[in-house]
């Protein structure tokens, strides 16, 4: 036991007790803020520095690396579903992560759809003789040349399930209750994207996009959020879909073999299927159909 001046008294144990307390009923009674605030938090905290020391993450390079920083959405979401609901919040968060019984229709939304995608834009420009070396999607920014299947595992892991575990598994289904099905993931579009603010000051392709490219970034966002709303929902709410749908699509856009024109078409194909689904969306609503995205 402490003893003497280091042992904390009565009134400073209860202060932090009380802080504790106080914390806890923050985070009950404001879920949503709490999340966002711990996700950016986290994220940036490993980020604005590297930002600030002028670090630059480039492609096939290991070091410096802002992977850690992609696990914030998913950290966030673990602490503060674990204050809301304690241990069975937590099961369900990992049951959602795990939920791999699909129906195979599914399972080609998840998994073959980017991939599908990448292969048809691959199959067309190696017609006209501009196809990617396939040992090039085994390089991306802040990791060393590890393989394609190894990368896509990777970008599975840290940038699916990283950021989808917050962001449709955690977030959409706050703001969907408070701004509807559309409406709610326009709004996440819009937090996702806030988030990603710090990498243009980090990562070397980011960079190289330049501040006309802006308006295409968000509107990629908003598509895709819109997408993967419709795909976490039409999953019953796995995580894991959701997680391989992103990791593939980042396999197929941001690893050395997607610069340029391929990184295009894919992310202009996945833009037309989103707005497509939005499109159908309104059309629903209007007619007083349920909503196509849940």
């Amino acid at each position: 036991m402490m003893q003497g001046r280091f042992a904390p008294s009565q009134s400073e144990s209860g202060q932090a007790q009380g802080g504790a307390r106080g914390l806890r009923v923050f985070v009950r009674r404001h879920p949503l803020a709490s999340f966002l605030v711990l996700a950016y938090g986290l994220s940036w905290s490993w980020w604005v520095p590297m930002a600030l020391s002028g670090a630059r993450v480039r492609v096939g390079s290991g070091h410096p690396s802002h992977l850690p920083g992609l696990l914030g959405p998913a950290l966030a979401a673990v602490v503060v579903t674990t204050v809301l609901e304690g241990m069975a919040g937590l099961h369900d968060v990992l049951r959602r992560m795990s939920r791999w019984h699909l129906r195979a229709p599914w399972y080609v939304a998840a998994v073959a759809s980017p991939l599908g995608m990448l292969l048809v834009v691959m199959l067309v420009l190696k017609g006209v003789g501009r196809s990617p070396r396939i040992a090039d999607f085994g390089r991306m920014n802040g990791l060393p040349e590890l393989g394609p299947i190894v990368i896509w595992l990777v970008l599975t892991v840290w940038n699916g399930f990283g950021e989808e575990t917050g962001w449709r598994g955690f977030a959409l289904p706050h703001l969907q209750k408070l701004y509807g099905p559309l409406a709610g993931t326009l709004m996440l579009a819009i937090v996702w994207a806030g988030w990603h603010a710090p990498m243009f000051f980090i990562l070397e392709t980011y960079r190289s996009l330049g501040l006309a490219m802006l308006p295409g970034f968000v509107l990629g966002l908003a598509a895709g959020a819109v997408l993967l709303t419709w795909l976490y929902h039409r999953t019953g709410g796995s995580i894991l879909a959701v997680a391989i749908w992103h990791g593939s699509f980042n396999l197929a856009t941001a690893t050395q073999a997607a610069q340029g024109i391929l990184a295009a078409v894919v992310s202009t194909m996945v833009m037309f299927w989103g707005t497509a689904l939005a499109i159908i969306d309104i059309r629903a609503r209007r007619r007083g159909a349920p909503s196509v995205l849940v």
